[in-house]
């Protein structure tokens, strides 16, 4: 089966939007920060990652449609830990580390079919809970950002067309 990451490099029109922060920043209780944000763009979400020191932060990104059709996704390490969700699956949420003792817990999105987005706005946050401010150690996005839809449908196009082709 191929894959968005194994045909990527034989397509052009795009650019990867990635973000990788190991030094810490702390979100003051019932605030956010902003991760990321794209308007007017075509793209596909591959990852979002964090890790903090409470339990309840928590992500999100939104997604506005082109007929305005809103899509919010959200996601904590203490309500994916409840719900099982501490290994990768179908939903692309999963909590890796939640760990009291050390007061570290993780929250990941790497959906299996990456999630594309054609759309008005996109944006990605952290929220701190109300109470408590959260101290995020470590924070990652990458995105699949079209830059020129004509090229890349063209060069889809070319590649998925009669002629021989190799992966690898």
């Amino acid at each position: 089966m191929t894959i968005l990451q194994d045909i990527l490099p034989h397509l052009r029109g795009w650019k990867f939007d990635i973000k990788q922060i190991s030094v810490a920043f702390t979100i003051p209780a019932g605030q956010y920060r902003e991760m990321f944000e794209h308007k007017d763009v075509d793209g596909y979400i591959l990852g979002l990652g964090s890790i903090g020191n409470v339990p309840n932060y928590f992500g999100e990104f939104l997604h506005v449609g082109p007929k305005r059709q809103e899509r919010l996704v959200t996601g904590s390490p203490f309500a994916l830990n409840a719900g099982g969700f501490t290994v990768p699956n179908g939903s692309g949420f999963w909590c890796p580390v939640y760990n009291a003792v050390l007061g570290v817990y993780s929250a990941v999105y790497t959906p299996d079919s990456r999630i594309g987005f054609w759309c008005d706005y996109i944006r990605g946050r952290l929220y701190a809970p109300t109470a408590t401010a959260v101290t995020i150690s470590s924070y990652y996005h990458t995105l699949v950002v079209i830059e020129d839809r004509e090229e890349f449908k063209r060069s889809w196009r070319e590649l998925f067309s009669n002629k021989p082709f190799r992966i690898g």
